[in-house]
């Protein structure tokens, strides 16, 4: 009875370790959402073509290879596609 109380407690610890581990995703998941938005931003998407251009970008994300690398270079070629693929979202 002791062994399973012990693993019973342990399976509760690890539960509550996995929900925060998910809640911590959830917050880094929101804080990059609104970099993205931030970097559009500054890109010169037009506030009225904000969500238009979010969803644009993650389609061009969702086109490019699954073993690419994620970073600073990328996303800049990936915003600099988005103005020549659609330029309606951005201030001339």
């Amino acid at each position: 009875m002791e062994q399973d109380d012990k693993q019973t407690k342990l399976y509760q610890e690890l539960l509550s370790q996995n929900d925060d581990l998910q809640d911590e995703i959830r917050d880094l998941e929101a804080q990059i959402f609104d970099l993205l938005q931030v970097s559009l931003h500054f890109a010169g998407v037009k506030k009225d073509y904000m969500q238009e251009a979010l969803e644009g970008y993650m389609e061009l994300l969702g086109e490019e290879k699954d073993d690419a690398e994620y970073s600073v270079h990328e996303i800049i070629a990936l915003i600099k596609k988005m103005k020549a693929k659609s330029p309606h979202f951005f201030n001339k």
